[in-house]
């Protein structure tokens, strides 16, 4: 009996648990990226890119050549009062994403990630500035992206079309 009593205590705190969670728009519900396994459950838009510039041969990844595009990368965008995360490329979270932290003025937001260049690929950090729209339902923007350093850093410059999901 104390065995059937176990049993259903735990299928009773199994139900009350929820594995699943879906943001339907800009809210504060953590200061951290989302637990690995969760990012793409947790992408509140989706966004196109086109490389507009380049400047150097190092680097990793996608995009570091004029005219090549991407689409359908998904993000994950807090706006807590004039402060903004944008967390870039969930789809390869935790190790490939980007995850910017600035601040926002009216409908302008301004954010970078800075990370000392380390491994293979020499990762340098990269910059985020753009507009949402009026309604907050879109914004375009303008990253700089940073590999290496020195006389030998690779800069490259893309130009991002992002609407919510």
């Amino acid at each position: 009996m104390r065995v059937l009593v176990a049993i259903v205590l735990l299928m009773l705190a199994a139900c009350d648990s929820d594995t699943s969670s879906t943001i339907t728009g800009p809210r504060d519900d953590s200061s951290s990226p989302p637990p690995s396994g969760t990012a793409i459950v947790n992408a509140n838009w989706i966004g196109d890119a086109t490389v507009i510039g380049a400047s150097g041969s190092g680097g990793c990844g996608w995009g570091r050549t004029v005219g090549e595009t991407r689409s359908g990368v998904l993000w994950r965008v807090i706006i807590t009062g004039n402060t903004v995360t944008l967390d870039e490329d969930l789809a390869n979270f935790p190790t490939d994403h980007i995850p910017y932290s600035g601040t926002l003025n009216g409908q302008q937001f301004a954010a970078q990630f800075t990370e000392t260049p380390a491994g293979v690929c020499q990762f340098a950090g990269a910059t985020l500035t753009g507009t949402f729209s009026d309604d907050f339902s879109t914004f375009t923007a303008d990253e700089t992206v940073r590999w290496g350093a020195g006389a030998t850093q690779t800069v490259v410059q893309r130009q991002w079309q992002a609407r919510k999901r």
